[in-house]
């Protein structure tokens, strides 16, 4: 089966794609970075949701924390933690990869001084704009007319946006035939 796209048609749908792909590049250029990164602890940002929650003091009669030094030791926390007396650590939690926030809260019980965390994920948006890209290469074997050759792919996926699990974004591949793919790359992922 063979699709016969018009010169017109592929340029409004290359124009389209570039006005999409331009959107999301500006977007993740002017966009804050996220507060989390794999060098260093950094303090987590407040839920919008209770910012404008008003704060209330709860007597306490004493509070259960996990022995400071170990916890330093074992998970490198920043100094300012590490050497502050009056700053101690009431819970830890680990929270899974997942491509969507994931809201954490920290609880104290105030009849046993116990803390501990509950964490939800929230719904990942039908529409989202991403900035994904993938470099990789590939070495293998084509069978053709002339048997099997070694051939080598180097590649290049950039994912753009999304629409439910529907992935958009430009794929690029070039190999030792030689030859040069270029393409739009929509993908279903689960």
């Amino acid at each position: 089966m063979t699709i016969n796209f018009s010169l017109k048609s592929i340029g409004i749908l290359a124009g389209v794609f570039a006005i999409l792909a331009g959107t999301s590049a500006a977007y993740f250029h002017f966009k804050k970075p996220d507060p989390v990164n794999m060098t260093q602890y950094s303090p987590g940002a407040e839920m919008r949701e209770t910012v404008k929650i008003k704060r209330i003091e709860v007597p306490v009669e004493r509070i259960i924390t996990i022995e400071k030094e170990k916890v330093v030791e074992k998970l490198q926390l920043p100094i300012e933690v590490a050497k502050d007396p009056d700053k101690q650590i009431i819970a830890t939690t680990k929270v899974p990869a997942y491509e969507g926030d994931t809201d954490v809260v920290a609880i104290v019980d105030t009849k046993t001084g116990e803390g501990s965390m509950v964490m939800k994920q929230e719904p990942v948006p039908l529409f989202a704009f991403q900035n994904k890209k993938e470099l990789g290469g590939r070495f293998g074997y084509v069978a053709g007319e002339s048997g099997l050759k070694q051939q080598v792919d180097l590649y290049g996926r950039w994912t753009v946006f999304r629409v439910g699990r529907i992935h958009v974004g430009l794929y690029g591949e070039i190999n030792s035939k030689p030859e040069g793919k270029t393409a739009v790359d929509v993908s279903y992922r689960w």
